[in-house]
């Protein structure tokens, strides 16, 4: 067993039993208040002060009954209590008076400093108790609630008028408080009546503000939360404020700044003291934390308050609990009448200016009592509740049994006031109000005078069962006042993507994107108006689609760039056939000319082939078909350029002849390699269509795509297609000295063109998708296409009437077009000797020759 913190306990409660016994108080004998005016030097307060009195000397005879009061007289709370003490003074004043109460007795009040502190409290309650008080009215605020415990201990009955803290709800005869009975509700069910204000207008979630230290705002925030979970209503986040966190310093600035930064614009400031609530709203202003969707719900301990330093427009909008009052009943309207008659010394007062036979008569006297603070009723009620219940004692056990703490409290316990001043008084077994409920007050404006604008009940709240929320009933005749005075009932938060739920519509044969539709989901309430907040994200397109649909504008695009191609690569293929004995054909080979026009026009299919959704066999069919036709088209130019190179490089003139036949083989040998790889990638590791799962903006969509195993084969035939590319910048860099020998310029242009096509393409693949891809390939092809051909071409149509002299003459005077052309020179289809077109070409150039060497 550890000892430390009973020889701690002892060690206190010597050390407070030593100061009472010295006879001082700490801080209790200063002649000055904390407040403007001098309490101590009252003389009716002096007199019946507990420190200035004997221990064990309380009167309690046939004739005088002395009561301890537990009352705030010092402290920044103590001005709003003078109204309170005042009203328990006119209670005892009509008790001893009444002659049904307690004839032939008079109550003697015996008053001790509790400072709205606990330790204050502790040594308020000690001090009674020593003095041997038969009972105690008091504490009015849970952080005096040392008082009660020291009266727990002390076996001292104890009624409190406001003190609602579940802390005191343990009645247990051991470890509880089984002599403590309030007239106030415990905020045990304050707790349920805030759940019901969320629960009524749909706020799922809420923020919260507590008071570090504060016994009232603790209590009454866990009961808050501990309800709150319990029905669904989450409290996101919670920040605690202390004494030290002054008005706009950095650290309440930083709290508060905790709180905006969730998204909840639902703040529960759960605090004990109105100087907190004013603190918290004059910084949060200057957050823009306040107005228009913002909302701030109060408790009893702060919401009868004037707010004094808020701005109007900042106080507009705020709703919160007070116990549920009848301002309109028999109780209230004869309290009211009887606080009237009170005499009056001003509107101000002060414990030392007042005049009335040194009784602390002051506050409003004959003005009437504000409708904002019906505090002081509480201690009306109370003190009643104790004169009847002390008769209760003396009528049926006698003076003597007064200090019977059980009977007493029984009795206290049995007393029943149908018209109290605040509510009808009764009580359970445990020393609660058996019934009660709350108030939704609500700070609204007058829009004739700003001045005017105040507290307005405009419902009630009722706690069938301190489990569930409260029940939440609106005035038939009231509406609430929003933040910024708009009557729309404000979201609980800003909206988040998370409170959207989502579809994605699958492409159809027109549109490339898929749109994403939202919607709020079922049950969700908040807002995208507020600051911060996500816009309702809307049905936007952003998702392209993992194919080109074939009624697409994309579509459209790759379909003509692929006809275009197709039909220039045919009309040159109907044009060689129809001046196949032309010079200018029959010198280049009408066979190879028809292939190569065909197959570099084939290669714009892949483009077509390249529409629709994604297959299995689509996908090889897609890769298959462009390697092929591309190695065909541009294998051609391969081979009519390494003939080039051939003849030219024949330094012997021995004569060369490389036939149609051979030439097809070096076409086949260049397409074997394409057709292996074709072949094995098919067995191996063929694309098929995979489907994954993709994310954007955080929402999940399935996504179809053309999927190899490993990619291997797919990199391998790209490989070799780069290899026939720098190929052919090889053959056309080493044909840059044989002037316009068989077309060599115009073939070596073609290659670089396309090699730079390529080349643009496959940096344009890297930082597009699907769809891009698949236009830059139909708009590069296309290119390739009519360079390659019309280079070529171009110039045989410019000669296509021309006579075999007249060819050969012109041949001599070619110049550099820069376009991509086919030459070849072998035998043509009607059995004629290739010697003719070599000689023809050596011919013309021998001619420049002789020319360039003549001019040097």
């Amino acid at each position: 067993m550890n000892i430390f913190p009973s020889l701690l306990s002892f060690i206190l409660i010597f050390s407070l039993t030593f100061v009472f016994t010295s006879g001082t108080v700490p801080g209790a004998s200063h002649p000055e208040c904390e407040f403007a005016s001098t309490c101590w030097s009252n003389n009716y307060i002096k007199d019946h002060s507990c420190v200035s009195l004997p221990e064990g000397g309380a009167i309690i005879n046939s004739t005088h009954i002395e009561i301890g009061i537990s009352a705030v007289l010092s402290g920044g709370d103590a001005q709003w209590e003078i109204a309170t003490n005042a009203a328990t003074l006119l209670a005892i004043e009509e008790i001893n008076n009444s002659n049904d109460i307690l004839p032939g007795i008079t109550i003697i009040p015996t008053f001790a400093d509790d400072a709205a502190l606990y330790i204050q409290g502790f040594l308020a309650g000690l001090c009674l108790s020593k003095r041997g008080v038969p009972v105690i009215l008091g504490p009015t605020y849970s952080d005096a609630m040392g008082a009660a415990v020291i009266a727990a201990r002390q076996n001292v009955p104890m009624l409190s008028p406001t003190c609602s803290t579940p802390k005191l709800d343990n009645r247990d005869p051991e470890n509880g408080f089984p002599l403590f009975t309030r007239t106030f509700l415990s905020d045990t069910l304050q707790g349920p009546a805030l759940s019901g204000i969320a629960n009524h207008f749909g706020w799922s979630t809420v923020v919260t503000i507590v008071a570090d230290g504060d016994a009232y705002s603790q209590g009454l925030a866990s009961s808050f939360s501990v309800n709150a979970e319990a029905n669904a209503i989450e409290i996101s986040t919670s920040v605690s404020i202390t004494a030290s966190d002054a008005e706009g310093s950095a650290a309440l600035v930083s709290k508060l700044n905790i709180l905006k930064a969730t998204g909840v614009r639902v703040i529960y400031m759960i605090v004990g003291s109105s100087t907190d609530a004013v603190k918290v709203l004059k910084t949060a202003k200057t957050l823009g934390m306040t107005g228009e969707g913002w909302t701030w719900v109060g408790c009893d301990a702060w919401m009868s308050n004037s707010l004094d330093g808020v701005d109007e427009a900042d106080k507009i909008g705020i709703i919160g609990t007070r116990p549920d009052f009848d301002f309109n009943s028999v109780g209230w309207r004869a309290f009211e009448t009887a606080w009237q008659a009170i005499p009056a010394t001003g509107f101000h007062p002060k414990y030392d200016l007042d005049d009335e036979g040194d009784m602390i008569w002051p506050y409003y006297g004959q003005n009437p009592l504000p409708d904002d603070n019906q505090w002081p009723a509480y201690n009306y009620d109370a003190m009643y509740v104790i004169g009847h219940a002390l008769h209760n004692v003396v009528t049926e056990h006698g003076v003597a049994k007064i200090s019977d703490a059980t009977i007493l409290t029984q009795a206290i316990r049995n007393v029943t006031i149908p018209n109290g001043a605040t509510a009808p008084i009764a009580f359970n077994n445990q020393g609660e109000m058996a019934a009660g409920g709350y108030n939704l007050y609500n700070y609204q404006p007058t829009a004739a005078d700003p001045a005017l604008n105040s507290w307005t009940a405009v419902g009630t709240i009722s706690i069938p069962d301190p489990a569930l929320p409260g029940a939440l009933i609106l005035s038939g005749d009231k509406t609430v006042a929003w933040g910024g005075n708009v009557a729309v009932i404000p979201a609980a938060r800003i909206c988040a993507l998370d409170d959207y739920e989502y579809t994605i519509s699958e492409c159809d044969e027109s549109s490339i994107t898929k749109t994403i539709s939202y919607s709020l989901k079922d049950g969700v309430i908040c807002t995208v108006d507020a600051e911060g907040g996500v816009s309702k994200p809307g049905d936007v397109s952003d998702i392209q689609c993992s194919y080109i649909p074939s009624g697409s504008s994309t579509a459209l695009v790759c379909m003509l760039c692929s006809i275009i191609g197709i039909v220039f690569g045919l009309i040159w293929v109907l044009y060689t056939v129809t001046h196949w004995k032309t010079p200018s054909i029959r010198t280049s080979q009408p066979v190879f000319c028809c292939l190569f026009a065909l197959f570099i026009g084939l290669v714009n299919l892949t483009s077509i082939l390249e529409l629709g959704e994604h297959t299995d066999g689509a996908c090889m069919i897609r890769e298959v078909a462009f390697h092929i036709f591309f190695t065909l088209g541009f294998g051609a130019m391969l081979c009519k350029m390494h003939r080039v190179v051939t003849i030219f490089s024949n330094k012997s003139l021995k004569r060369v002849v490389i036939r149609d036949s051979e030439l097809a083989t070096n076409m086949a040998k260049l397409l074997v390699v394409d057709v292996i790889i074709v072949i094995v990638w098919c067995f191996v590791d063929p694309l098929k269509a995979s489907t994954t799962t993709e994310t954007v903006k955080g929402l999940e969509y399935e996504e179809i795509s053309c999927e190899g195993d490993s990619g291997s084969f797919l990199m391998l035939a790209y490989f070799y297609k780069i290899c026939l590319l720098l190929f052919g910048i090889n053959l056309a860099y080493k044909s840059r000295d044989m002037g316009h020998f068989a077309e060599s310029k115009e073939i070596a242009a073609a290659i670089y063109a396309i090699f730079l096509l390529s080349v643009i393409a496959a940096v344009a693949f890297s930082f597009m998708e699907y769809q891009g891809r698949v236009v830059i390939r139909a708009i590069v092809s296309l290119l390739a296409t009519l360079t390659s051909l019309g280079v070529f071409f171009g110039p045989k149509f410019m000669k296509r009437n021309m006579t075999m002299d007249e060819y050969k003459a012109a041949a001599s005077m070619q110049t550099n077009t820069n376009n991509t052309g086919s030459s070849s020179n072998t035998s043509t289809s009607d059995g004629t000797s290739d010697k003719d077109a070599v000689i023809a070409e050596l011919e013309s150039e021998i001619a420049r020759l002789k020319k360039a060497a003549g001019e040097s």
